[in-house]
């Protein structure tokens, strides 16, 4: 169980940084899978992968680190002493810390800002969930500006705070609507089975009754038409 739990592990893994890579390289940005390099602290592979902001950014050069986890003993206090480790480990200014659906702890909120760090649960199997990362993306590289500007007395960074909340706004009303929209899809799927179920048992009803027509009919001789 706990070689095939591995093994889940590392395809959730493998998958987060390809559709990481793939939108990094997009915007532009310099993705690199750290997972087997060590970083600043001695000895220490903490920290999946680093996103490093291109030229073009306002940011340019600052560095999101990334931890991926498919694992069920994970909980947020957990979480954030790694993805801290994992900043530090790997020089960044803000932390993505990604959560496989398929191992998330009941109560573990699809998305959450805290501090400088990035919370989010994503399911590999499931592109409905993909926006969640496309939210985190981009408020990571809103984070990296304002982290790389806090000094700077023109940048409303009150607005930053207001923008990042919104974001969360929205993402808990998509996935309110999903969970409905689940519902709703369930409820159907049981109805259409109830449906067939029905027919399937008219069917029988029908063949019954047609066979004590044809029963009654042959014991008061009745010819048939």
């Amino acid at each position: 169980a706990n070689a095939k739990s591995t093994a889940h592990g590392h395809e959730f893994q493998g998958a987060l940084l390809g559709w990481l890579e793939r939108r990094a390289q997009e915007a532009g940005d310099v993705f690199e899978d750290t997972a087997n390099t060590t970083g600043a602290i001695p000895h220490s592979k903490v920290g999946d992968a680093v996103i490093e902001l291109g030229p073009e950014h306002r940011a340019a050069g600052a560095r999101i680190a990334v931890e991926a986890k498919e694992d069920a003993s994970y909980r947020l206090v957990g979480a954030r002493a790694e993805i801290e480790t994992a900043r530090k480990n790997r020089r960044a200014e803000v932390g993505l810390f990604v959560v496989s659906a398929r191992t998330a702890p009941e109560g573990w909120e699809r998305f959450r800002a805290i501090g400088p760090d990035l919370f989010v649960v994503w399911d590999a199997d499931d592109p409905a969930t993909d926006v969640f990362l496309e939210a985190a993306l981009a408020l990571a590289r809103a984070l990296c500006t304002r982290a790389r500007q806090r000094d700077h007395p023109q940048i409303d960074f009150d607005a930053f705070d207001r923008s990042i909340r919104s974001v969360e706004k929205q993402l808990e009303g998509l996935e309110e609507i999903q969970r409905s929209a689940q519902t709703v899809e369930s409820g159907a799927e049981k109805i259409k089975e109830r449906a067939r179920i029905m027919s399937t048992n008219l069917l029988r009803a029908i063949a019954t009754l047609d066979e004590c027509c044809e029963a009654a009919r042959r014991e008061i001789g009745t010819p048939t038409a």
